[in-house]
């Protein structure tokens, strides 16, 4: 199966209780568009956000997606938004394949 090399960060759920439970992941053609997603996502909070619940990204690293996958990527904004559930399916179908 051909793959192609992109960007993944997994994120975790954070609340003011100091709850912190995995919430899936995200996936970019670079770096700079990991980045520009999570300034996006950080510029639309409002203050009753801040104050509540809010997702965390972990340190993004290269890993390989089949093609389909890949061309999610490309036609989402800056980044792919995966569920935990989806992203436990694309790694057992080895459409993301995380070393």
């Amino acid at each position: 199966m051909e793959t192609y090399e992109v960007i993944y960060s997994s994120w975790y759920l954070s609340d003011r209780w100091g709850s912190n439970e995995d919430n899936g992941c995200t996936l970019h053609i670079n770096l700079a568009d990991f980045q520009l997603y999570v300034q996006d996502y950080h510029n639309s909070f409002t203050n009753e956000l801040v104050i509540g619940t809010y997702f965390v990204p972990r340190k993004p690293r290269q890993v390989r997606v089949s093609k389909i996958l890949y061309n999610r990527i490309l036609v989402a904004k800056n980044g792919l938004n995966i569920s935990l559930e989806e992203e436990q399916d694309l790694i057992k179908s080895k459409e993301l394949i995380i070393n």
